[in-house]
């Protein structure tokens, strides 16, 4: 494993190249899009999500040649998918559909893995270009000013979930709104990162998500202890997709156990 200065010395780069990177995007606000799809017609890509991942591998690779990256959009030309290696995690757009239609509510998503284990993640919103980021073992910054992690009952906040999530258990659903404030769905990953350490979100549901979606929370969850899993309440392991409960370990066992009714009906 590299040594903390080494850690240190990336992270804050990160932050950097990530600020850049927001900057390059809203300079491109005029262009008109090239939209395409890949797996589904919800499921897009343009060329900012490819020239945003473009311009921080750019980044990365003349920095540190010898680390691997893993990018949604295969803009690097190595990556490893055992995470042994020093290696990047992007998400250049997350939220891209958003993005397409909006303009707005998205984030950029950039990590770091040594030899398996989360040394950091940066997240940038797409609308304020703020930034909340978390180092292992160093807590958890929002615009430079450490958080503490929120501490809400479930009758006291909002749950977020992913529109699949209605479909897919609704029964879950039913119960997630008589027992909190309300649901709300924002369609990115990140936003609902950052609407979980500030507080204005007290759990997050979502179907399938890819690894680079909520490397984040991860991070945040190892730094708070928080819970994050799939549905059937285990750890997911890398580089899996999957459905994932992240939320405060009070709140947990009523979401895992609203979706495990659900799916047994």
């Amino acid at each position: 494993m590299l040594e903390k200065e080494d850690h240190l010395k990336r992270f804050g780069l990160a932050k950097k190249w990530m600020k850049e990177a927001y900057h390059w995007l809203k300079a491109q606000s005029d262009e008109q899009l090239v939209i395409d799809e890949k797996t589904s017609r919800t499921d897009l890509v343009t060329q900012m999500d490819k020239g945003v991942e473009r311009f921080l591998v750019g980044k990365i690779e003349s920095a540190f040649p010898l680390d691997a990256v893993l990018g949604e959009e295969k803009q690097a030309g190595k990556a490893d998918l055992t995470f042994k290696s020093p290696q990047w995690v992007i998400d250049p757009i997350d939220g891209t559909m958003n993005f397409v239609q909006e303009r707005r509510h998205y984030a950029h998503i950039l990590a770091f893995y040594d030899q398996e284990e989360l040394i950091f993640g940066v997240l940038v919103e797409g609308d304020t270009g703020h930034i909340l980021s978390a180092f292992s073992g160093e807590g958890v910054y929002y615009q430079g000013e450490k958080l503490e992690a929120p501490d809400k009952n479930l009758d006291q906040g909002l749950i977020e979930i992913s529109a699949s999530i209605c479909n897919s258990h609704p029964q879950a659903v039913t119960a997630f709104l008589d027992r909190s404030m309300g649901i709300r769905i924002t369609g990115s990953s990140g936003l609902t990162t950052i609407e979980m350490a500030l507080g204005s979100r007290i759990a997050y549901v979502a179907g399938k998500c890819a690894p680079w979606d909520m490397v984040v929370a991860r991070l945040i969850a190892k730094e708070w202890g928080f819970k994050l899993t799939d549905f059937s309440g285990q750890e997911i392991p890398l580089p899996d997709s999957s459905e994932i409960i992240f939320a405060h370990p009070r709140i947990y066992p009523f979401l895992l156990q609203a979706i495990q009714l659900d799916q047994k009906k």
